[in-house]
C-alpha cells in the first residue's frame, strides 16, 4: 500500500475505513452493544455512564475535561499496565483508536466526530470504572498480577475490544477495511472463554463477576423474550436456524439484544444441520458454502462489503441487487448511511410513524431489523383507510373480497 502511485498507503486505508465511521455515527450505540455486559455488571453506574456519553457528544470542551479527569484517577495507571484499554480521546495513531472511527477524513464530516467523543467516553468510562469497582476487593483477597491480567482482559473484551493475535495487532488498520469491527467479533468469541477461566480462578472475586455476567446476560436476556412472550408483546423463536432465533419480534421489526451471539449460534446451527427455518415456518434446505458466504458477507467492512455484493449481484441476505432499478441504490444506502437511521427509515416505510418508536432502541446499540414487505404494508394501510387497527381485526370472509377486488394488493 505504501508504494501506491500518487496516495500513501494511510491515506488509502483512511479512506476505506471511512464508510465504517460513518455507519457507525449518529447514535450512541455503545450503550448496548460494546457497553452492554459492563453496563449489566454496574447498573448503577450507567447513568453516569450515560450522562457523560451525552455531554461529550454535544461539548468537545466537556468531552476533553472528562477525559483529562479520568486520566488522573488513582488507578488509571494501573488499569493501564495491567492491560487495561483507554482509547485516546485526541489524534491518535490507527492502531490505538478505536476501530469504528480509523479515518481522520470521517472526523471531518459533521457529526462524525462528536459520534466518536461519545463512544469513547461512555466505553472508556465504563472500564475504569470496573477495574476500579474490583481493584480493591480483589487486593484485599491477595490477586496476583496474573489474575488481574485476566481481569483486565475480561473487561477489555467485555467492552467490546478483543486481543488480536501479535501477528495481526499492526495492521488492525488494514484489517478493519476487510471486516467491519474485528475487534468486536473477536471479542464475541473470546468472551465466553475469559469467563471461563475466570470460574475456575482461585479469586472469589472474579468469580463472582463471572457468574453474574452469566446470570445477568444470558438469564435477564431469556426473561426478558419470556416475559415479552407471555403478555403477548411479542413472539419468539426457540429454532437457532431460523433468522429470527433469540429477537424480540415487533410486527415486520427484529430486535435482537444479545450483541451479535445470536449470528454465531444461528451460523453453527445452519451449518451443522444444513438447513435453514423460513419465516414462515417453513424448513428448507441450506448450503452450507452459501450459510458461509452470507456469514462473512455480514461481517465484512463496508467498503469491502459492497465489492463482494457486486460481485455475487446479491446482498448478505440475498436480495438481489440488479433485479430492478432499486436494488443498487438500496445496497448503496446499507453501506454509507448511518446504520441507526437505516432502522427508522425501514421501520417507518413499513408501519409508518408508530415504527419510529419500535426502532428507536437501535440508537442505543440494540440490532434492529425491519422486513420491508409491499403485501403486508399495503394490507396495513386498507386496513386503516377502512377503520380497523390492523389487517387481523378484519374478518376472513371480508379480506377474500378486498383481496379478489383490490389490484394494488394483487400486484404487491
Amino acid at each position: 500500500l505504501a508504494k501506491t502511485p500518487g496516495v500513501s498507503g494511510s491515506q488509502l486505508v483512511d479512506a476505506l475505513n471511512l464508510p465504517r465511521a460513518v455507519l457507525a455515527s449518529i447514535d450512541l450505540s455503545a450503550t448496548l452493544r460494546q457497553g452492554l455486559i459492563l453496563g449489566l455488571l454496574h447498573p448503577t453506574k450507567v447513568p453516569v455512564w450515560f450522562g457523560r456519553q451525552v455531554k461529550a457528544l454535544f461539548s468537545e470542551k466537556l468531552a476533553l475535561d472528562i477525559d483529562d479527569a479520568l486520566r488522573t484517577r488513582p488507578l488509571f495507571k494501573d488499569f493501564v499496565a495491567s492491560g487495561g484499554y483507554i482509547a485516546p480521546l485526541r489524534q491518535a495513531v490507527p492502531t490505538k483508536a478505536e476501530e469504528l472511527f480509523m479515518s481522520d477524513i470521517a472526523r471531518r464530516i459533521p457529526g462524525i466526530r462528536r459520534s466518536e467523543r461519545a463512544f469513547i467516553t461512555y466505553l472508556n468510562n465504563a472500564r475504569l470504572t470496573s477495574f476500579e469497582a474490583a481493584h480493591s476487593a480483589m487486593t484485599a483477597q491477595g490477586a496476583t498480577a496474573e489474575q488481574f491480567k485476566i481481569l483486565t482482559d475480561f473487561i477489555n473484551m467485555a467492552g467490546g475490544r478483543g486481543t488480536l493475535p501479535k501477528t495481526l495487532e499492526k495492521y488492525s488498520p488494514i484489517l478493519n477495511t476487510v471486516l467491519f469491527s474485528p475487534r468486536l467479533q473477536i471479542a464475541t468469541l473470546q468472551l465466553p472463554r475469559q469467563i471461563g477461566r475466570m470460574l475456575l480462578s482461585n479469586n472469589p472475586y472474579m468469580r463472582k463477576e463471572a457468574a453474574k455476567a452469566l446470570v445477568t446476560f444470558v438469564g435477564g436476556g431469556s426473561a426478558i423474550l419470556g416475559l415479552l412472550q407471555a403478555t403477548g408483546k411479542s413472539k419468539v423463536e426457540l429454532d437457532p436456524r431460523s433468522g429470527d432465533f433469540g429477537k424480540i419480534i415487533v410486527g415486520e421489526t427484529r430486535l435482537d439484544i444479545w450483541r451479535g451471539y445470536v449470528q454465531y449460534a444461528r451460523f453453527a446451527a445452519q451449518m451443522l444441520t444444513g438447513e435453514r427455518k423460513s419465516a414462515y415456518g417453513n424448513m428448507n434446505k441450506a448450503e452450507r458454502n452459501e450459510v458461509a458466504w452470507r456469514f462473512l458477507q455480514s461481517k465484512s467492512s463496508p467498503a469491502f462489503g459492497i465489492m463482494v455484493d457486486l460481485l455475487r449481484g446479491e446482498n448478505y441476505q440475498g436480495k438481489p441487487i440488479f433485479k430492478d432499478t432499486t436494488g443498487f441504490s438500496k445496497v448503496a444506502m446499507e453501506r454509507v448511511l448511518p446504520l441507526a437511521i437505516q432502522d427508522i427509515i425501514d421501520a417507518m416505510e413499513q408501519s409508518g410513524i408508530n415504527g419510529m418508536w419500535t426502532a428507536a432502541p437501535a440508537f442505543l446499540g440494540v440490532g434492529a431489523l425491519t422486513f420491508v414487505n409491499d403485501f403486508v404494508r399495503v394490507k396495513e394501510r386498507i386496513a386503516n383507510e377502512m377503520g380497523y387497527d390492523s389487517w387481523d381485526d378484519i374478518d376472513p370472509k371480508t379480506q377474500r373480497e378486498i383481496e379478489n377486488r383490490n389490484a394494488e394488493l394483487q400486484a404487491a
